[in-house]
């Protein structure tokens, strides 16, 4: 998500549009959308939570976008709110706001933690974590294009770079058992240097109750 000073109208024209009015003190829990979204806050205060924890506090004026599946929690201020919203396709309001239940949760959180454990230098939290969240039929792409099974990457070297945490997660794709998620990952090399971002696309599928990962691709981002 990012937070604009004003609306840039050339992005959204043509997109569908609509006021919209939220009572004060409301709350909406973590849920996506599976279309990008714009707003302008024309009265009142709203904050928007993403999935690591950061806040977007909004006012009046200001403009927010919000990606296509980006995982988000809202609060509205306490005088209410009322904003512009535009949509990248028009959707009703039934199936707008994708609600996420605990098991979605979990596996949120889960992917949180994932740079803590690349990271750390504990190899046996690493095995453990990663013994855990990596199904037994995993195929793993790195940004070196190089491929590696749930074996190869337990035993992964520690990398010459550290990991910077990213507070966002995006379902890109969710249907019984299977979800797409994606994150961006910035690394900095210990040694010095320019800092490098990765997207990291992460395919899960259910075992039992257990999400666990069955496909892992890292690709540059844009101008790296």
């Amino acid at each position: 998500m990012k937070v604009y000073r004003n609306m840039p109208r050339e992005l959204v024209d043509g997109w569908a549009t609509s006021i919209v009015n939220h009572a004060g003190g409301q709350t909406f829990d973590f849920h996506y959308h599976e279309v990008e979204e714009w707003l302008e806050v024309l009265e009142g205060d709203i904050c928007f939570v993403s999935a690591g924890g950061v806040e977007y506090p909004l006012f009046q004026t200001q403009a927010l976008n919000i990606p296509q599946g980006e995982v988000h929690q809202v609060r509205v201020g306490p005088n209410g709110v009322k904003y512009n919203m535009w949509l990248s396709a028009e959707v009703s309001d039934e199936d707008f706001s994708k609600k996420l239940g605990n098991q979605d949760l979990s596996l949120i959180n889960k992917n949180l933690e994932v740079l803590k454990a690349e990271d750390s230098e504990d190899r046996e939290f690493y095995r453990a974590f990663f013994d855990d969240f990596l199904f037994e039929e995993f195929t793993f792409r790195g940004a070196d294009r190089k491929l590696l099974n749930k074996r190869a990457f337990l035993e992964r070297a520690p990398a010459n770079f550290t990991r910077i945490e990213s507070d966002s997660i995006r379902i890109l794709h969710q249907s019984p058992g299977i979800v797409l998620l994606s994150t961006v990952v910035h690394t900095q090399p210990k040694a010095g240097g320019a800092r490098s971002s990765f997207t990291n696309f992460r395919l899960f599928v259910t075992e039992g109750d257990v999400g666990r990962c069955r496909v892992w691709i890292n690709y540059p981002e844009p101008g790296d």
